[in-house]
């Protein structure tokens, strides 16, 4: 018969996050100590006011009766002694009474407080039945106020520990030094070293309690952080998509594009920046893959915008070509030394000339597809950005045909890496199948929609394992009537 595998206890957190996990715990502990302490303090005090009250009031009535000899009887011999050491023992208790309920204590403070509680109890038991000062006295009674003390506050196995080693210690120099113990060493010293067993009940109780309430905090703690990362993830992802250009859906070149990160944020990035060129338009579009993904892909992202944005805001018109070796130049400096790669694609459409001129570092090839169904592709034209140095990198810029009613449709690996159930991944040739033989009518601008559609009927459920950007620049088609309308009318701007 096999062993049901053990389910793997929650631990608290490690490495990074113990300094921060301490601190929240010895945090909770300080208040719950606080809470526990006070209201202990004063239940002790009230019960031992309340037991000696009937001494208060034979003193009172005595000494209003005149009759010297009942209070004589009253405070002499080990009257005054017990009357001295009570009075002690409650000043140390009102005292820290004061000092929580004062809220001087700090978490760390409070908890030798606690312990200087039931340490203070143990002297007392000690003295008491050293100087035969009361019946309610020595380690048994001691042993009770731990045992009750381990129940009543948030201990660790070792903070149990303290005040019975030293009270345990302080017993054992009285039976030696005053109660007789020399008379009779060899049972004194068995008695001394069977002591610690009456504090055993009290230290196992603080052990399970701790390691119950270090698990449970420790699973709280880390649902908090996971939590608080959630929200700090949203909102990263809010900001690393503010980066992207707003689709364009007016003009001579529009733009259309669909984004979905394996996590909340990716390394995928689009730019876009267009403006007036002529009697038409011109749009320049950059499509960045960072490799990997996740929060250091997206970091590397935002380093990468930064570099693009001070790039076309000094030069509008640079052309695909000198995009990709500026940025190569980036990568390679900056980027690569912590084995981050970039693949990339830079485009840029212009419809009075109506051409399309393209460099690509290492990206999956974009498709063209014509009005009339053909299909062509932008190969890469040189290699992944950061993997050879500036004076060894060649963009290759080429230029072609596009007329109205074309559609580039460029993407990222993650499309053509998506792998089904079974392993196998959609492919290049997957793609180009779906874009170059596709028989139902595609409407121009939804060419991210069919193929993000085409690619979860590939995953069948499947989650994807990278991210996936899917970007349409196409020409529309329009009549003569359309054109003169929106000649008088200025197209947005592109820019991101």
């Amino acid at each position: 018969m096999t062993k049901r595998p053990r389910a793997p206890r929650r631990r608290p957190p490690t490495g990074s996050e113990t300094a921060a996990f301490r601190l929240a715990f010895e945090t909770e502990t300080g208040a719950i100590l606080r809470r526990r302490v006070g209201w202990y303090a004063t239940i002790i005090l009230c019960l031992t006011l309340l037991s000696n009250i009937p001494i208060i009031l034979g003193a009172i009535l005595g000494q209003a009766s005149g009759t010297l000899a009942a209070f004589a009887g009253l405070v002499s011999g080990n009257k005054i002694g017990y009357a001295a050491l009570t009075g002690i023992w409650v000043s140390v208790y009102a005292g820290v009474l004061i000092a929580v309920f004062g809220r001087k204590l700090q978490s760390r403070k409070t908890v030798w407080a606690s312990l200087l509680l039931i340490t203070a109890d143990g002297v007392y038991f000690v003295i008491a039945r050293a100087g035969d000062l009361t019946d309610f006295a020595g380690i048994p009674m001691f042993a009770l106020s731990h045992f009750i003390a381990s129940i009543v506050f948030p201990w660790s196995p070792r903070q149990a520990v303290y005040p019975a080693a030293i009270v345990l210690g302080l017993s054992a120099l009285s039976n030696f030094l005053i109660e007789g113990g020399l008379d009779s060493p060899g049972s004194t010293a068995i008695f001394v070293a069977i002591s610690p067993l009456w504090v055993v009940p009290g230290t196992l109780t603080c052990w399970v309690r701790h390691s119950r309430r270090l698990e449970k905090f420790g699973f709280q703690f880390l649902q908090q952080r996971y939590g608080r990362l959630r929200q700090e993830l949203v909102s990263a992802r809010a900001i690393h998509e503010s980066v992207f250009p707003r689709p364009r859906s007016t003009g001579d070149l529009r733009l259309m594009y669909r984004y979905l990160p394996a996590t909340q944020i990716g390394g995928d990035y689009l730019f876009a920046y267009g403006e007036r060129h002529g009697e038409g338009e011109r749009m320049s579009v950059v499509l960045l893959d960072v490799t990997g993904h996740g929060i250091a892909a997206a970091l590397s992202v935002n380093r990468l915008h930064g570099e693009i944005e001070l790039m076309f805001a000094a030069e509008p018109d640079i052309s695909p070509g000198d995009v990709m070796r500026r940025l190569n130049r980036y990568v390679n400096l900056t980027l690569a030394k912590h084995s981050v790669f970039v693949t990339g694609l830079a485009m840029r459409a212009d419809s009075t000339r109506g051409v399309i001129e393209h460099a690509s570092g290492g990206h999956p090839p974009a498709f063209v597809r014509g009005v009339d169904g053909t299909l062509s592709e932008l190969e890469p034209t040189a290699p992944m950005l950061g993997a050879v140095p500036d004076r060894d990198f060649d963009p290759g810029e080429t230029s072609q045909r596009f007329a109205p009613g074309d559609s580039i449709i460029a993407y990222t690996d993650g499309v053509t890496e998506a792998r089904s159930i079974e392993g196998q991944c959609l492919r290049t040739a997957g793609l180009r199948a779906l874009v170059g033989l596709h028989h139902a009518p595609v409407t121009p601008g939804d060419w991210p929609d069919e193929v993000l559609r085409a690619v979860e009927r590939h995953l069948a459920g499947v989650p994807a394992d990278d991210d996936m950007l899917v970007v349409e620049l196409y020409r529309p088609l329009r009549s003569p009537a359309a054109v003169e309308r929106e000649a008088e009318r200025r197209p947005e701007p592109v820019a991101g």
